[in-house]
């Protein structure tokens, strides 16, 4: 998700059901601006709301990334 959950309405729901929608196995990529104060840390409270498990976030020129995957499987895609 590049981008986009500091502008959400409800950014644990978006969160929610991308982690619902993954393939077993799936991980989804999390982006965001590193000047936003204390974005790696909102994206790790976003995720453990939303049983998502989340990498370390890491800088990345003017980016926060992080990995996310699903804490249990619940995935419906195939």
């Amino acid at each position: 998700l590049d981008d986009v959950l500091h502008t959400a309405e409800r950014p644990t729901a978006v969160l929610s059901e991308a982690g619902r929608i993954l393939r077993t196995g799936g991980r989804m990529i999390l982006l965001a601006r590193s000047g936003a104060d204390g974005a790696g840390r909102q994206l790790a409270e976003w995720c453990s709301v939303t049983d998502l498990r989340l990498s370390p976030p890491r800088r990345v020129g003017d980016w926060i990334i992080a990995v996310a995957k699903p804490a249990s499987r619940r995935s419906v895609a195939a």
